[in-house]
């Protein structure tokens, strides 16, 4: 008896584990595995790197978990801005294109995406006629709702900007020369206005006030219009004209006029780097009339999201005097700040090719060292 005694509360201690481990798991892991199953959200935070052309570009590739070919409802500081669709994604980058929404203003910010869900299968619910019409209410009233929230997004679209956006500059520049007939430093204030008036034109005004440090009666003001009309495959056509007028001190004056037509292409884009080259005609209305021809190439690299850095060379060639001028070599590095800044540190190096013709005497090389703040509003 004392025996059979024995297993049977053996029997029963084991069936009061198995409750007990039983509670364990219903009271303490339970809660922990419906959470994360439950905790997996829709949204995709990411960051704008790059706004190109009606395309977006981010520093991320499969890892980000987007999807090719897949569109997404796009919202910044909790209002929606519009929709995209990703259009290729590799090692490192993804692309996406605009379908709605202006993103020019949130280059280097985050965004959420959200992935846009069909809306076809709502259609086909009921086989019954009676819960088919409450259907057709409900629906009704959904894409009633839906239309209200969706209205204030049309006033981003680009296709839907008629007004013309106008955009203000302000720039202050230190510079200094190593030219011996020109060694003095100068320090530049300049105001300037851009209209965008449609989708491929561009017009803009400036004021440039130029003052001598070392000679302080001598100073310019420089004045001008610029228009640009934008081509395909991110090329421009320019037409401007700009007017100088420089007080040399003790009551004499300088007045020089140019007009001036442009065109540049980019020759290679890629979301980090491009290469763009350009061709300028001047022709000065001074005392002596002066023409000259420019040709242009521009190396563009976009180390992060707010560094960046220029190199460039210039090729001066006058068609009045008929002889190559100038080659002018050019390295800038810029950094971005928030609410629209910038600053940026350049040097150039005036390569002067030719001579002064009665002396036969060539001229000394410049070495220019810039230092440029622009803020934009």
């Amino acid at each position: 008896m004392k025996k059979h005694y024995k297993h049977r509360t053996s029997v029963v201690n084991n069936n009061k584990r198995l409750k007990g481990f039983f509670l364990f798991v219903v009271v303490f892991l339970f809660p922990v595995f419906t959470s994360i199953a439950f905790s997996t959200s829709d949204e995709i935070r990411m960051k704008i790197n790059i706004v190109s052309d009606n395309k977006l570009v981010f520093y991320m590739g499969k890892e980000s978990g987007l999807q090719e070919n897949s569109e997404y409802d796009v919202s910044a500081d909790g209002q929606k801005i519009g929709a995209i669709k990703v259009a290729k994604i590799v090692e490192g980058f993804t692309t996406a294109e605009v379908k709605s929404g202006d993103y020019e203003t949130l280059e280097g910010k985050e965004i959420v995406l959200k992935p846009v869900k069909p809306k076809e299968k709502k259609e086909k619910v009921a086989k019954k006629p009676e819960k088919e019409k409450k259907i057709k209410k409900k629906e009704m009233e959904t894409v009633e709702v839906e239309t209200t929230k969706e209205l204030p997004s049309i006033e981003t679209h680009p296709e839907a900007k008629k007004a013309p956006s106008l955009m203000l500059n302000g720039l202050a520049r230190y510079e200094t020369h190593s030219d011996k007939n020109n060694p003095d430093d100068f320090v530049y204030t300049m105001v300037s206005a851009s209209r965008k008036y449609r989708k491929d034109m561009i017009s803009s005004a400036f004021f440039i006030y130029k003052h001598n440090l070392d000679h302080s009666d001598n100073s310019s003001n420089i004045y001008g219009i610029n228009i640009v009309k934008l081509l395909p495959k991110n090329s421009t056509v320019s037409m401007g004209f700009i007017g100088t007028r420089e007080d040399l001190g003790d009551g004499e004056n300088l007045e020089d006029n140019a007009f001036l037509l442009g065109v540049s292409s980019v020759m290679r884009k890629t979301p980090v780097y491009n290469y763009r080259a350009g061709l300028l005609y001047t022709s000065r209305f001074a005392d002596i009339d002066q023409r000259t021809t420019d040709l242009s190439f521009q190396y563009n690299y976009k180390f992060n999201e707010t560094m960046s850095g220029r190199l460039g060379f210039l090729y001066t060639y006058s068609t009045t005097l008929n002889v190559h001028t100038t080659n002018q070599y050019s390295a800038t590095l810029s950094q971005a700040f928030p609410e629209n800044r910038k600053l940026s540190l350049e040097y150039l190096l005036v390569d002067k090719t030719f001579s002064v013709p009665s002396t036969a005497i060539k001229l000394d090389d410049d070495a220019i060292f810039r230092l440029s703040y622009l803020l934009s509003f």
